[in-house]
């Protein structure tokens, strides 16, 4: 109760400190801020109101002057077909005569042009004619000849860049003469004429296109003698006299070319009544050919549009400037519109006044953008002044924080934290940097005492989860890092790569095994550097320091040797993991050969500090065979071939010579550039090496494998069928697999080259490897020495029972990473070669979990085995089943195999029997050893 009670006064202790202070704060704050924003509202509302106005007459002024602009645009060449068709009219009632001289018109008909010719051609003229006649036979032709001048004097006078044609178009035979001639051919094909002259598909007839019915019958009943409408491609400018029509054909930008941009206003051009529109700012007027004006000024916006409808066409009609406001559900628009006037001589040019207008429109929130930027500027302007004005309050809150802070956090409330670390009552430690130097060092110390309580747990680093013993190795691996412990780092890194390896996942093994090498690397720095440091101390403070640090001797050979051999085992598991990387992975030719060459340099390093130490022998015989892979592989062959003679040369030297000290012979390495540099002191030693069985002949095997390999790659394929038909043959002892490669390889070359001899029998043993017979894997957990018998009947039961051809037959002990194992493969003599690992096996590990021991031998069954079972034999050892979660056996037990387990002398836990049993699991419980017999009976007829 009485830390409760401390808690409770520091919280007292915040409360009458701040609170008061803050409640003053905020008073201050809100009576200064209302006297502020009192005195300036009105003054703000006033401007705003002034900002809307002044935006929405320039919106007018704008909308009149480019009307101005485009009406003068308009009345220009009004004028110019006005005169065109006073000319006209002079010559048909005969106030002007043609001289006999008139040059005739030069033209072309429009279904010759095409879209690949250079346009325009200023020298003709083009036309058009639904009969396809020429113009000459029209009526018209005497008017024609002076009309096509005028038209190429009015064309090469106009300034105006979007010209496109001038032309004449006459009713009574539907001739359409233009000049320039520019690309017609778009009109060469069919159109539907329905709607003007009842016509579903007809040729290009200019009196059926909708302008020119527009013209002659008027618009929403109204009629006019000047027609501007978007047409084929052109805006289409005609006169309407009653004998036909006079014409100017524009681009697509004949007006936007008048429209400035303004920042947020669009501006638009349209028909009066909004049945068409000719123009939008910034867009193309294909867009919207067709659509009535409110669809084209708000495509987006339904409401809007139909505002234009009701509220804003109806004021149109009253031929003055007006200005609208339409609501819509988003946005409030503005809206400037002002009627063209079309004049001559100061005389309205149409019956139907004012038929087109200009408009410009703004949204509500454009607007009020300057404003909205200059109300943030005030805002700015008082918060700036409120914060000034409220500092030292401020300073006051931020002096009593820091005082109570003091008080309260860093005194009474870091020990509170510790107690509930220290009772685990809290999950992990606050942060260190909030303390000062002695809390965060007692934290420290707390936290790392929780994390390594959890190496206590057995399911902590051997959690058969794969993803959830690579958490914990992590948090292990921080752990570590924490209290400086490189050689804890390297251990952790290696088990999280060996786990990915398992899973076949290379790349982040070679990762992994990349940061065991480093830690341990970092490692032999820092003792080279205590060693450097220490050698410069004198006797007496070497002994001193020696009694300090409780080591028995003085120097630093033995931890170097230690590191030494540790470096040279991390960078064999990082060759292991980047080989098989190299052999399974996808690189490009380049990366391989510079991977396969780092490759090389590591082998190197590791058989450089194998020489000099005069130890592993076998070991180094190992690397030089894998060295030779690496030769292959960069095509090296001479030297790879030349490197296995160097090994199965000093092979040779185990058979023949009489004591067991030999050395090797460099010389020969350094021509094939493994430089290997013999130290001084050690040229007088020779490698120590015990007796060997079994190891000589399973690297001899490997020797006239890889022989073999080299060989056949190299087109050498009689030498290469004499080496792996010797690596089948040799010794008492081989590689199940290095055999299986072996007889593949030279069934592939006997069928290159035709050969029958001796096929017969080669694919004999090849179906034996390859057939898919059952996959067994004893797990012995008991004291070999001590179980004579129960060794004898095991073998027995192998050798007479299970030793088929087909079977894949694999034994272990209880110990994780003992090399006293039987890999699952097929056998010539399985009882054999179990006896051989009883009698190798001097000891049986019990300190492995039984979990991570079937996860491992899980993943190292053969795919093609037909059945595939587990048979575990426990005796005097208990299978430690408690010291995990039944959970974990959901993670652990693979439903694709059977699990046999035979306990003797001992009951397994009833969990563990009911989980077993309801995942293909068998338990047989005999007493001792007498009943094995009958165990091994009962797993017969389980296997059937």
């Amino acid at each position: 109760m009485a830390k409760e009670k401390k808690i409770s006064l520091g919280v007292k202790l915040k409360l009458i400190t701040l609170v008061p202070l803050i409640i003053g704060i905020l008073l201050a704050s809100v009576i200064f801020v209302s006297l502020l924003f009192d005195k300036h509202t009105q003054w703000l509302y006033s401007m705003r109101s002034d900002l809307v106005k002044r935006s929405k007459n320039l919106l007018e002024e704008t909308a009149h002057s480019r009307r101005s602009t485009i009406s003068t645009y308009l009345s220009n060449s009004a004028l110019y077909e006005q005169f065109l068709r006073g000319v006209y009219d002079a010559i048909d009632v005969g106030n002007i005569t043609l001289t006999a001289d008139i040059t005739k018109p030069s033209y072309v008909n429009g279904k010759d042009t095409s879209s690949s010719g250079s346009y325009p051609d200023t020298t003709k003229s083009v036309y058009m004619s639904p009969s396809n006649t020429d113009p000459s036979a029209s009526t018209c032709y005497t008017k024609l000849e002076l009309l096509d001048i005028l038209m190429r004097v009015i064309y090469a006078d106009s300034n105006d860049s979007t010209l496109h044609q001038i032309g004449f178009t006459y009713s009574s035979d539907g001739l359409d003469y233009r000049y320039p001639v520019q690309d017609m051919s778009k009109l060469s094909g069919n159109f539907n004429y329905t709607s003007t002259c009842s016509q579903a598909s007809s040729s290009y007839d200019a009196r059926c296109t909708q302008t020119y019915y527009y013209l002659k019958n008027g618009v929403n009943g109204k009629t006019q003698k000047l027609m501007i409408y978007y047409e084929n491609e052109l805006v289409n400018t005609w006169n309407n006299p009653s004998y036909g029509t006079f014409a100017f054909y524009s681009t697509n930008h004949t007006f936007t070319q008048f429209i400035n941009e303004i920042e947020y206003v669009t501006t638009f051009v349209s028909e009066k009544d909004g049945t068409w529109t000719l123009a939008k700012e910034e867009e193309n007027i294909e867009g919207f050919q067709g659509k009535v004006l409110g669809e084209v000024l708000f495509p987006d916006e339904s409401d809007l549009a139909d505002r234009v409808i009701t509220n804003l066409l109806p004021l149109m009609h009253d031929s003055v400037d007006i200005l609208a406001k339409l609501y819509g559900l988003i946005a409030t628009e503005y809206v400037a519109v002002s009627p063209t006037n079309i004049t001559m001589t100061n005389v309205r040019y149409t019956e139907y006044q004012d038929s087109y207008t200009v408009g410009l429109y703004k949204t509500r929130t454009a607007i009020l953008i300057e404003w909205n930027n200059f109300i943030t500027t005030v805002v700015d302007i008082i918060t700036g002044q409120t914060i000034i004005f409220a500092v030292l309050l401020f300073m006051t809150i931020v002096s009593s924080i820091l005082l109570n802070k003091a008080l309260v956090y860093k005194i009474t409330h870091p020990i509170t934290v510790i107690i509930q670390d220290l009772e685990s009552e809290r999950g992990s430690s606050r942060a260190y940097h909030l303390y000062n130097k002695e809390i965060n060092e007692i934290f420290k110390y707390v936290e790392l005492t929780n994390l390594s309580e959890k190496f206590i747990d057995p399911s902590f680093l051997k959690n058969p989860k794969p993803d959830e013993r690579i958490a914990n190795l992590k948090e292990a691996r921080r752990f570590f890092k924490r209290v400086n412990n490189k050689r804890g780092v390297s251990i952790t890194n290696n088990l999280i790569g060996n786990i990915h390896y398992r899973d076949q996942d290379y790349d982040r093994a070679v990762k992994y095994y990349q940061k065991a090498l480093q830690a341990m690397e970092d490692l032999e720095k820092i003792v080279l550097l205590q060693e450097e440091e220490e050698a410069k101390l004198t006797e007496e403070e070497k002994e001193n320091l020696r009694k300090k640090t409780g080591k028995i001797t003085v120097g630093w050979e033995e931890e170097k040797a230690f590191l030494k051999e540790n470096i040279c085992e991390r960078i064999l598991q990082l060759c292991m993991g980047k080989q098989m990387g190299l052999l399974h992975g996808t690189r490009n030719l380049m990366e391989l050969r510079s991977d396969w060459k780092e490759l090389l340099n590591l082998q190197s390093k590791v058989v450089q500090v194998y020489y000099n130490t005069r130890t592993h022998y076998l070991r180094i015989l190992k690397i030089l065979v894998d060295l030779a892979l690496a030769f292959q592989s960069l095509q090296y062959f001479h030297s790879a071939l030349e490197i296995l003679e160097i090994v199965e040369d000093e092979l040779n030297k185990l058979e023949t010579l009489q004591h067991p000290d030999i050395d090797i012979d460099i010389v020969r390495l350094k021509r094939l550039g493994v430089n290997i540099n013999e130290e001084e002191g050690v040229m007088k030693l020779h490698f120590a090496v015990p007796t060997l069985d079994f190891e000589k002949d399973i690297l001899r095997q490997m020797i006239l494998y890889r022989r073999g390999m080299i060989l056949k790659e190299t087109d050498r394929f009689q030498e290469a069928g004499y080496a792996l038909t010797e690596a089948i043959e040799n010794g008492g002892y081989f590689d199940p697999y290095i055999r299986q490669q072996c007889l593949s390889e030279l069934i592939k070359m006997m069928k290159k080259f035709a050969i029958k001899t001796e096929i017969d029998e080669l694919y004999s043993l090849h179906k034996d490897f390859a057939s898919q017979g059952k996959a067994l894997l004893f797990l012995l957990r008991y004291n070999f020495n001590d179980n004579s018998k129960l060794n004898r009947k095991l073998v027995n039961f192998i050798t007479n029972e299970l030793n088929d051809p087909g079977n894949y037959i694999g034994a272990s002990t209880m110990s994780l990473n003992s090399t006293v194992k039987l890999d699952i493969e097929k056998r010539d003599m399985a009882g054999i070669d179990l006896e051989n690992m009883i009698m190798r096996a001097k000891s049986v590990s019990a300190n492995d979990h039984p979990y991570d021991l079937i996860m491992k031998w899980n993943k190292l069954f053969p795919d093609k085995s037909s059945e595939k079972y587990i048979i575990i034999i426990l005796k005097d050892l208990p299978f430690s089943i408690q010291i995990a979660k039944e959970d974990d056996l959901a993670a652990v037990i693979d439903k694709t195999m059977k699990y046999i387990v035979i306990p003797i002398g001992f009951a397994l836990p009833t969990e563990f029997e009911k989980y077993l049993s309801e995942n293909n699991g068998y338990i047989i419980e005999i007493q001792d050893d007498s009943a094995i017999d009958e165990a091994f009976e009962a797993v017969k007829r389980i296997m059937g």
